[in-house]
């Protein structure tokens, strides 16, 4: 294990972390795809309801997206003054909590378009009301799905990694949102599928999770075991065959198969009452 892994950090510690220090300096959380890197926007707004929170998606934006220019007369001279896109938040007139989604996929265009944000709390002659927290999230390099910083785009962020959560962890939030019992238990016999590509050599040591070296059309994560849960409650309105269908689409066809023997097992045994 590398010290990168050796210190990643769960979501609760990197919340924690902007919360107290997203004001001065600008953290890039770096994590496994469907493991809840996105939330933090949402456990950020919780904890500073004083604050508007603001979602920039960088694979969707050009250099143009960031801010579109307003043509100005002053004495009698022509100007131009740039308004920011409104997904930054700057016309709330309030702190924001402004995340830079997917920023290692974004247009290099974009990336140098928001470095003064996330350097100086400007966007282009406008500065971010005082107080205002400034993150960005992206996923692993290794996984292979586009993400590239240049090494000076580096050094002006902070970059930190977010581990997957354990079974017991994700178990914990399942109970509190609403994550079929069926999935719980599962997930509870089945501790390695949360285990992450870079501690499983061979890929067909874990058939349940992504690995850069196979070839999977789906997998499990975080994520898509809520997706599964969404179907598992809609259960008894569909046949067994298009559950596992839809199953085989959101979390790999091993994991739909070995989770369709356990609701059989499961729905066949006697309820506590």
């Amino acid at each position: 294990m590398n010290a990168q892994n050796m210190y990643a950090l769960n979501l609760d510690q990197v919340a924690n972390a902007i919360l107290h220090t997203g004001d001065q300096r600008t953290t890039l959380v770096q994590g496994h795809m469907g493991t809840g890197k996105s939330t933090l926007l949402k456990m950020l707004a919780e904890k500073l309801p004083t604050h508007v929170p603001c979602y920039f998606d960088c694979t969707t934006k050009d250099l143009g997206d960031i801010a579109i220019p307003n043509f100005k007369t002053l004495d009698d001279a022509d100007f131009v003054r740039f308004v920011p896109n409104e997904e930054l938040g700057i016309h709330h007139n309030k702190p924001v909590i402004l995340m830079f989604d997917e920023f290692g996929k974004a247009n290099p265009a974009v990336k140098q378009g928001v470095r003064r944000t996330m350097l100086e709390r400007m966007v282009g002659a406008t500065k971010l009301p005082e107080g205002s927290i400034v993150f960005a999230t992206t996923n692993l390099g290794a996984e292979g799905v586009g993400d590239v910083l240049m090494a000076h785009q580096r050094n002006a962020i902070t970059v930190v990694t977010l581990r997957k959560p354990n079974n017991v962890e994700w178990i914990e939030w399942g109970i509190n949102n609403n994550i079929d019992p069926t999935i719980l238990g599962w997930a509870k016999d089945n501790p390695q599928l949360f285990d992450g590509f870079e501690d499983v050599k061979d890929p067909e040591d874990n058939p349940y999770i992504f690995h850069p070296k196979a070839q999977r059309a789906a997998f499990v994560t975080p994520r898509s075991l809520e997706a599964a849960s969404d179907y598992l409650h809609k259960r008894h309105l569909l046949d067994d065959q298009t559950l596992t269908a839809f199953l085989m689409g959101t979390i790999g066809d091993r994991g739909a198969m070995d989770l369709m023997a356990f609701v059989k097992l499961a729905d066949q045994l006697p309820s506590l009452q």
